[in-house]
């Protein structure tokens, strides 16, 4: 935290102004401002202060407090709205009609959160009330805003005129043009009262088909023999009949645990069709209509079909693509979810005899299976995980992979007292980037879900001043006895999942408050969080949880946190996490095309289209019989409908920037920079493909996901685990040991328990609840527009490993920590000798009159290196000297000339090993025979501005480079045991790394 950040959260005293008397009437006056004084400075002394520069975000006010602010912003918001309705249409300007709406927005969204977040949150029960009256009144207001139509009279003149404006400017009218006409403001007005009308009925619709679910009131009735194999504190959660049955419900709850945990088929059978059958007379009709009703809808507003226009702001664009998405990734998946699938009928005909398979006996088989594989007690696995080293130990790795730095702030006003919020900075510059709240404990009257609320946005206004982003995640951990109980696995998961958005939303650095934060493409939004998950488990910060590194990192044995978990379990958590995974996406997949499918098309026939779908996805296995998954998948109807793809749409593309770029599973500092500069700062700014193509050097691929999802596969009659080469499946490796029977399984279920596998390993037995979703509030995606694939110039492994070798890639590793002793720093590069030749084309457009313009064309060849970062160096005395001296007349001339020779020696001395080196780190490298170094000063500390491949200074070849071999030992005081550390990073074989007491002296 910078000092005038800390001045500011100090308190400061009012500065008493004293007005000089006379007579008994100055006395007096005297003796009031005392008293009035002495009363403030008391009232002072104990109320809090908000975040620094951040004083649109109240997160503690009364009740009254809130509904008079609501009054406030709709009062502000109408006047704002009526300045650019009044605007003459001959006068219209980016500066009196875009930019007041631009900055209204920006100013406004705190000042909304602080009005609504206190409904989730406060543990007031008369502020939750004034929270949700408040909430209502400003919804009205925003939707009148957005069907007036003399703001939209104006907008779409301006539009019209075609002024030369910033292309996220650009972006940003455009959004406000399709807000309008999405409500129907470019039609006639008895078109625009038929988009009224549907759009209450589809509400209606939607309510009533979720309302008939939750007050679905079926149960069963079991013998405890016949709920076999279901755990004792669950049986003792169940009602009992006079003739001792157990009343079983159809919430998925119990659902879940009968389909994972019972031992009798026939059982299984019945809770499934009791569970696909429900409300089939009543949400058929319903769901029906509802599409009918969709589909009218979009057509009014002129799209060929509901699908289209869902999906017009969004990556994907169309249904064909999605579909052709979910298909590609299916057919993939076809021949390893087919041995999935044998291995769990061989199975169950081993312990039920000749029964047929059915999709209610799924579950319970990939539960025995798992019981066999993995020896994993997550009761145990638990006590590894306070919070008081999770959290410690994701704040680390972020701040390693994101080049930040998270300080905790103290001294402010919260609305419990177990609210913690905590300042980031940019580990470079110093600069304040954001703030995030933390609110992770459950409690009465609070919010049931765990996600992650943008307070503030990040925003430039005109006047130069910047609002940075402020962030807030709610967690439902647990306390007992007021003290933090450990964290499940699952919410370990699930808190890297959360905190990647945070991190998403405080580096963005969109100009448009429209564009910051968590207000991006909808398919785009969890590619970040999933991206980090990826450390932990391939489910979500998808990658960086499961990874043995962050696992240790982030772990410590409750009784001694010096303990982490240990290589076994980290590495039997990993082979957990990929157990059927073809399977379970073969499920997800089933569900996406079903719902893609009946928002393509008029007058689906439901129950044909789910019976003609589900074996052909799910390798013939049938629906359940007599079921109708259609009258219980709320998910086509409300907050999914025509996108429930989108969940794995975003895990696919994170696993593509996973398995490209961090590989190796530890944070890259390198990497990580590249991806906060070029797909986090812009956020929704840019088209979020070109986003993703911009930092991949390709357009992403679903090739990674498929290499993920076939990492490792059952090896039929042995029970065991083995990796899987999906181009040659006959092919076996080493077996690995087997592990025994678990005590103790988490119990994942999702949604639909009946027809739905866990899309991950992420359950919790003593819930035996449901996964949990990021919730966002920001609810209006950006504009998209069609991205063509673009011919970018990239190094792809060739052969027959193809994606393998590409997946598995060593990328380059974090920069070696060198202690700050005073004395210069340098980042060293290498290059391949080769040089790549770009056409740059300049077109420019000069207008001599209304009538007549010039098209004038340039081009020219420039020459284009790409620089590769292999390590920093130390300077000794010499290097200090002579950096101290480049800025002075004489001092300039030798500087650069002086250095770049004593570097060069440095290199030119072990340059074969150097080369060996860098190869393992770059392996686009091993194609060339011939390199070139180059190096930069690392200034004032900016370790950002380093990295960065621009300006590398280039050094001299070996044949220009004169005699300075006896200058170098001065110059550098241990530049070869600098150098050491680049080999260190990634250590091969010990025959390789070790060397001789005589070579290490040297």
């Amino acid at each position: 935290m910078t000092e005038n950040d800390k001045k500011t959260l100090r308190f400061n005293p009012m500065k008493l102004k004293l007005v000089t008397f006379t007579g008994a009437a100055g006395l007096l006056g005297l003796a009031v401002s005392f008293a009035i004084f002495a009363f403030k400075s008391h009232k002072d002394k104990y109320k809090k202060k908000g975040l620094p520069g951040c004083d649109s975000v109240c997160v503690n006010l009364s009740a009254k407090e809130i509904l008079e602010l609501a009054d406030e912003i709709i009062s502000n918001s109408t006047r704002v709205h009526d300045d650019v309705a009044l605007v003459p249409l001959n006068k219209l300007s980016y500066e009196n009609v875009v930019l007041p709406l631009a900055e209204l927005e920006a100013r406004q969204l705190p000042l909304i959160q602080s009005c609504v977040i206190p409904k989730m949150l406060s543990p007031h029960d008369n502020v939750r009330k004034a929270s949700a009256e408040a909430e209502l009144k400003i919804d009205d207001h925003l939707l009148s805003c957005r069907k007036r139509e003399d703001v939209y009279r104006v907008i779409k003149v301006y539009a019209a005129k075609g002024e030369s404006i910033s292309p996220e400017a650009k972006r940003y009218l455009q959004c406000l043009v399709r807000d309008f006409e999405h409500n129907g403001l470019n039609l006639t007005a008895t078109k625009r009262e038929e988009v009224d009308r549907l759009r209450n009925e589809i509400d209606e619709l939607s309510m009533r088909y979720v309302q008939n679910l939750n007050e679905d009131s079926s149960c069963l009735f079991f013998t405890e023999a016949e709920l076999a194999g279901l755990p004792l504190e669950f049986l003792q959660s169940l009602d009992k009949t006079q003739n001792k049955e157990f009343k079983l419900t159809l919430e998925s709850n119990h659902v879940a645990a009968i389909l994972e945990l019972c031992k009798i088929a026939k059982t299984r059978k019945t809770v499934a069709m009791a569970y696909g059958k429900r409300c089939g007379d009543a949400n058929i009709p319903v769901l029906q209509k509802l599409v009918q009703s969709r589909h009218r809808l979009a057509r009014l507003l002129g799209y060929a079909h509901f699908a289209d226009y869902a999906l017009d702001h969004r990556m994907s664009k169309t249904s064909t693509r999605v579909i052709r998405f979910l298909e590609d990734i299916s057919s993939n998946l076809t021949d390893l979810a087919s041995r999935e699938l044998s291995f769990l009928k061989d199975l169950k005909r081993k312990e039920e005899g000749e029964l047929p398979f059915g999709v209610e006996d799924l579950l319970f088989y990939i539960k025995r299976v798992e019981e066999l594989q993995f020896d994993l007690d997550f009761g145990d696995i638990r006590q590894y995980f306070p919070i008081s080293l999770v959290l410690p130990g994701i704040f680390k790795i972020c701040q390693d992979l994101f080049g930040i730095k998270i300080e905790e702030v103290t001294e402010i006003d919260v609305w419990y007292y177990d609210v913690r919020a905590f300042a980031v900075f940019d580990s470079g510059s110093g600069k304040l980037l954001g703030y995030f709240y933390l609110d992770m404990f459950s409690r009465e009257g609070k919010f049931s879900q765990s996600c992650v609320v943008a307070l503030q946005n990040n925003a430039l206004f005109s006047n130069g001043a910047c609002q940075i982003p402020v962030a807030l995640l709610i967690a439902q951990l647990a306390k007992d006895g007021g003290e933090a109980v450990p964290l499940g696995f699952s919410e370990v998961v699930n808190l890297f999942h959360e905190f990647g958005h945070v991190v998403q939303h405080i580096c963005n650095r969109a100009s448009f408050a429209r564009f910051s934060g968590l207000r991006v493409d909808p398919d785009f939004r969890e590619i970040p969080s999933q991206l980090l998950e990826n450390w932990q488990v391939n489910c979500n910060f998808y990658f960086l949880c499961y990874e043995s590194f962050t696992l240790k990192l982030i772990s410590g044995y409750r009784q001694d946190i010096t303990k982490p978990l240990v290589d076994e379990v980290c590495k039997t958590l990993k082979r957990w996490r990929y157990s059927f995974s073809a399977l379970k996406s073969l499920q997800e997949i089933l569900y996406c095309l079903f719902d893609q499918k009946i928002y393509s098309d008029d007058d689906v026939d439901f129950h044909q289209l789910i019976r003609s779908l589900h074996p052909k996805v799910m390798l013939g296995l049938p629906v359940v019989e007599g079921t109708n998954p259609a009258s219980c998948f709320t998910r086509a109807v409300i907050d999914s409908e025509a996108t429930c793809y989108s969940r794995l749409w975003s895990e696919v593309y994170a696993a593509d920037i996973f398995a490209s770029q961090f590989g190796d599973g530890r944070p890259n500092l390198y990497n990580g920079l590249q991806f906060r500069d070029k797909v986090l700062a812009p956020g929704g700014g840019k088209e979020a493909m070109e986003l993703l193509t911009s930092f991949l050097g390709r357009e992403p691929s679903t090739e990674a996901y498929i290499e993920s999802r076939s990492k490792y596969s059952l090896r039929r009659g042995t029970s065991q685990w083995i990796r899987y080469d999906p181009r040659n499946h006959h092919h076996h490796p080493k077996k690995p040991p087997l592990v025994n029977l678990s005590a103790q399984m988490e119990v994942s279920m999702s949604l639909n328990a009946l027809t739905r596998l866990p899309l991950k390993n992420t359950g919790r037995l003593e819930e035996f609840g449901l996964a949990r979703h990021s919730l966002f509030t920001s609810r209006t995606p950006c504009l998209e527009t069609a991205q063509r694939r673009r011919k970018v110039l990239v190094v792809e492994a060739k052969g027959k490993k193809g994606m393998a070798a590409r997946q598995y890639q060593r990328t380059p590793p974090p920069m070696p920590k060198i202690e700050d002793d005073g004395n210069p720093r340098f980042v060293i590069f290498i290059r391949m000798a080769n040089v790549r030749l770009f056409l740059s084309i300049i077109i420019s457009l000069v207008t001599y009159s209304k009538s007549c313009c010039v098209i004038s064309v340039s081009w020219n060849m420039k020459q284009v290196y790409l620089w590769y970062p292999l390590s920093i160096i130390a300077g000794g005395t010499t290097a200090k000297i002579m950096v101290a001296a480049k800025d002075n007349l004489l001092g300039k001339y030798i500087y650069k000339d002086t250095i770049a020779r004593n570097i060069a020696a440095v290199i030119y001395r072990d340059e074969k090993e150097i080369q060996k080196t860098a190869i393992k780190q770059h392996r686009v490298l091993r194609t060339a025979t011939e390199f070139r170094y180059g190096y930069k000063l690392v200034e004032n500390g900016n370790m950002r501005a380093a990295l960065s491949t621009s300006d590398v200074i280039e050094l001299p070849t070996q044949d220009q480079l004169k005699t300075v071999f006896d200058k170098v030992k001065d110059f550098f005081g241990d530049a070869k045991e600098s150098f050491g550390k680049i080999s260190s990073l990634n250590p091969g074989t010990d025959e390789e790394t070790e060397g001789s007491p005589d070579e290490k002296a040297k």
